[in-house]
């Protein structure tokens, strides 16, 4: 996790509820998502066998720059291709990041994400088949 006056993230294990969490504030940028996928990468690696797809919630509330440049949605949709994400509930309320996401998970040929706008909402999904 990092703090900055610019931007901030979590990503960790929600044991819980047996997924993927990715928590982010301020701005999106390179170096950011770079960090974020790296985390992403090592949660996975110890939560899940080589086969499985794990399930994912990103908390996407607290962005303040939601227009991503071209770069950073290019390195999104490949992390989400390489990843091989089972089911991606994204928290948010903004339009423009729903947009956004929406075109970074059709480039990934990512099929299971949904938006929310609540955490519960989004776990509930998250927990179905």
């Amino acid at each position: 996790m990092e703090n900055t006056s610019k931007n901030y993230y979590e990503v960790f294990w929600d044991d819980e509820n047996k997924i993927g969490r990715i928590f982010v504030s301020g701005e999106i940028d390179i170096e950011l998502t770079k960090k974020i996928i790296e985390g992403g990468k090592k949660i996975q690696k110890k939560h899940c066998s080589e086969n499985e797809k794990m399930k994912w919630l990103v908390n996407a509330d607290k962005v303040t720059k939601p227009v991503l440049s071209l770069r950073v949605r290019e390195i999104m949709s490949e992390a989400i291709k390489f990843i091989g994400a089972g089911k991606i509930a994204i928290i948010g309320t903004s339009v423009i990041i729903k947009t956004v996401m929406i075109f970074i998970m059709a480039a990934a040929g990512q099929k299971k994400f949904k938006y929310f706008k609540t955490k519960e909402e989004a776990l509930k999904w998250l927990k179905n088949r």
